[in-house]
């Protein structure tokens, strides 16, 4: 059964920098119920109750603190205490900490036949790390030439540099059944277009199919006070512009803009996709073949 209280009138206190949010709130319980209040805080990270103008997320309670109600401070009662007589009190004024270090969103737009239009938000705790990388791989060499027309030897092959990078998104203050949707995601990639919402990713867009679910850490904490467990869920994404379902071939031949006639080829080799050929067809793409699957990233 949830602790009866009543909040102090005045008593909230909101703090911001240019990353940080946090706020004190002091409310008022029977003396005995104090802890119990306190475990329903703190241990079960409720959300500062202020944050209801959408302009900040509820950002949870990470301590609390008590003290005798000064109004409601009997000045005789006493009772018999181990080392002697203990001050007797009616209420309890319990000062209640919130605070989150960052704060961002990532927005989804939905898109396709049935899907309502729209952006859509989610406000998290979080730490975020981008690390740029390079994939090397090696072309097949057959189809090329020298510039006298001699063949390539298969040493000779050509290689292929694909730039990217890794997103490392960090949740705090998750419990197990809050994992479960993140864990689905594993091996997947986003079926729909992200912007990102978050300091290192603010503005940046990125079309479906170009972010990679990997799999993610999980560390658990404890608040032992409370006996309470929460998880540090650690997601690694890894971004490819080309798209993760689609492959390097070297003979698709790349044109130029339709301004004249012939349209000039400009280059040769670019990213492609892969087909199941049609049933009673001879070489004609049918379905088109996905090596990764896909999944809404909205839950991140």
């Amino acid at each position: 059964m949830a602790v009866e209280y009543e909040e102090l009138a005045g008593s909230p206190v909101e703090r911001g920098t240019f990353s940080e949010f946090s706020a004190t709130m002091q409310v008022i319980c029977d003396w005995g119920d104090r802890h119990a209040l306190m475990r329903e805080w703190v241990g079960q990270l409720r959300g500062y109750p202020h944050a209801n103008s959408g302009s900040i997320p509820a950002v949870p309670a990470t301590s609390a603190s008590a003290r005798p109600f000064e109004g409601e401070i009997q000045s005789g009662g006493i009772v018999l205490g181990t080392d002697g007589p203990l001050a007797q009190y009616e209420k309890a004024l319990v000062t209640i900490e919130f605070g989150v270090t960052q704060v961002g969103t990532l927005e989804v737009k939905a898109s396709g036949p049935g899907q309502p239009l729209g952006w859509r938000q989610i406000a998290y705790a979080f730490t975020e790390d981008f690390e740029p990388i390079s994939e090397f791989q090696t072309v097949s060499h057959e189809g090329f030439v020298w510039s006298d027309g001699k063949a390539l030897e298969p040493e000779e092959a050509p290689g292929k540099q694909t730039v990217g990078f890794n997103y490392t998104l960090t949740r705090n203050y998750l419990f197990g059944d809050n994992i479960t949707p993140l864990l689905d995601l594993v091996d997947k990639v986003n079926d729909l277009p992200l912007i990102g919402r978050t300091p290192l990713l603010n503005g940046m867009y990125f079309p479906a199919e170009t972010l990679l679910f990997t799999v993610p850490t999980v560390h658990t904490r404890a608040i032992s006070l409370y006996s309470v467990e929460f998880l540090e869920f650690t997601m690694h994404l890894h971004y490819r512009a080309s798209g993760w379902n689609k492959f390097w071939r070297p003979d698709k031949k790349v044109y130029g803009p339709p301004t004249q006639i012939p349209i000039p080829v400009i280059a040769v080799g670019d990213w492609d996709s892969i087909h199941i050929e049609a049933e009673g067809t001879s070489g004609e793409a049918g379905v088109q073949y996905k090596n990764f699957k896909l999944a809404d990233f909205l839950v991140l």
